[in-house]
């Protein structure tokens, strides 16, 4: 939810921002457009209008305006005339017929600012009288503005005053828009965290996201569907493991037992007896394949109980290479198992049965691979690192693939290549045992380490 309350927050803010820019616009849209067309652009026009009427002089044959004064006249107006003190039109152009040509004090106060006959006019100061310019009908919108000192002397506080009341409105919608937005969202994020933990996901399919939640919906009935399916392949592969590892155990008892009467008889050739001996060699590899398949699928889903006890770690791998080296002939294996003196007494809490099967399993894929390049030596360290202990097994074998050790995060590793199920029961058993297994490549061999958390 913490996610849908920083886009809330962004939404608000960038939708107050966006609130704030097109006021900022407006405002110097309103003024620029004022300056540029109010009266015709204020400074502009007054100034024209003084140099035009001042321009504007009686000769001995009457009033004359200059040429480039005239042709200004003829664009921005329409007609215009000169009234002198008594109201008398003493000088005109392009005045119309339906004007009169004399004006009292009342008439100049009623058009000063107004009209004439519907003609928008403008009046400036001559010195011999009052200088009035028509515009065309229709042209210009003349309304009057009067407004008090009081409300003059106030205006940029109003001006503050109403561009904060259009913030706090800008963020109030913001904020109303961006709770309905959280408010759409937040089945949808629960939707999402239903279909995360594997749970069905059932979102009303109304309002603006109708869409998408429909199309959660159907991502959620494809999900458990295909879970569904999963589960039944599981459940089949390890009913199938457990059957099979059941209905052979008994046909398996039996070669072995059978081969090993061979391999004593004494009224066999000591051909037939080595044969012998290789059957009942290869049924013990059976036998123990049927086995690793079997703990690997109750690892993999957690169907084997850990008996837990404190286990002294430098004791269980002395017992193991102690063993193996009991097992070995013509002094072709060399384990060596380094103990510091920190370690001598550590103590961790897992099941002795399966630690034994990780280390041994490391040792004998060691002895596997390295054995084929003559003398066979193994290293085992165990180190303290204060909330783990670690295992690690150095050879002096060619080391693992890289195909090997780019895979060795993967759930399926070393199923089906050439270190068969050894080194995945051993990641399994670390990782149950709240480790990991970690695979590399030294100067002279291989390197497993295994990581196991001491509580």
């Amino acid at each position: 939810m913490k996610s849908f309350l920083k886009i809330q927050m962004r939404y608000g803010l960038m939708a107050a921002g966006i609130a704030l820019l097109l006021v900022v616009l407006n405002i110097t849209f309103f003024l620029g457009y004022m300056l540029r067309y109010g009266e015709r652009g204020i400074t502009h026009t007054y100034f024209r209008m003084a140099e035009i009427t001042d321009s504007l002089v009686k000769e001995a044959d009457g009033y004359h305006m200059p040429g480039e004064s005239m042709a200004t006249v003829e664009k921005e107006f329409v007609w215009a005339m000169l009234l002198d003190g008594e109201g008398n039109v003493v000088w005109s152009w392009e005045l119309p017929e339906k004007l009169k040509k004399k004006y009292s004090i009342q008439d100049v106060a009623a058009f000063a600012k107004w009209y004439l006959e519907d003609y928008p006019v403008k009046t400036y100061v001559h010195p011999d009288g009052i200088a009035v310019y028509g515009e065309a009908k229709g042209s210009t919108w003349k309304t009057r503005l009067e407004l008090p000192e009081q409300v003059i002397a106030y205006f940029p506080q109003g001006v503050w005053g109403l561009f904060l009341v259009n913030l706090i409105l800008a963020l109030g919608l913001a904020a109303l828009l961006g709770y309905r937005l959280f408010r759409s969202l937040r089945p949808l994020a629960e939707g999402i965290e239903q279909m995360e933990e594997k749970e069905p996901t059932d979102l009303e399919e109304t309002g603006p996201l109708k869409e998408l939640a429909a199309r959660i919906n159907r991502t959620s009935r494809e999900l458990a569907s295909q879970h569904a399916v999963l589960q039944k392949k599981d459940t089949a592969r390890t009913t199938w493991i457990a059957g099979v590892s059941h209905d052979i155990r008994t046909p398996l008892s039996l070669v072995l037992g059978y081969a090993s009467q061979l391999e004593e008889s004494p009224h066999l050739t000591e051909e037939e007896h080595r044969q012998a001996e290789v059957i009942r060699m290869q049924s013990l590899k059976i036998r123990q394949l049927v086995s690793d398949l079997n703990l690997a699928s109750k690892l993999e889903y957690e169907m084997q109980p850990l008996s837990v006890e404190d286990i002294r770690m430098a004791g269980l791998l002395r017992k193991i290479a102690t063993e193996f080296m009991n097992q070995s002939k013509g002094g072709d294996l060399e384990i060596l198992v380094q103990i510091p003196e920190e370690a001598r007494n550590l103590k961790v809490q897992g099941d002795r049965k399966l630690l034994e099967r990780a280390v041994g399993n490391v040792i004998q894929n060691s002895i596997r691979h390295s054995g084929k390049n003559g003398k066979c030596r193994i290293e085992v360290q165990l180190k303290d690192m204060e909330q783990q202990c670690q295992i690690v097994i150095t050879d002096n074998g060619p080391g693992f693939p890289e195909e090997v050790l780019r895979r060795q995060g993967d759930q399926q590793m070393e199923v089906g290549n050439s270190h068969g199920l050894g080194l995945k029961i051993v990641q399994q058993i670390a990782r149950a045992h709240g480790g990991e297994m970690v695979l590399a490549n030294g100067d002279k061999g291989g390197r497993v380490t295994i990581e196991i958390r001491r509580q």
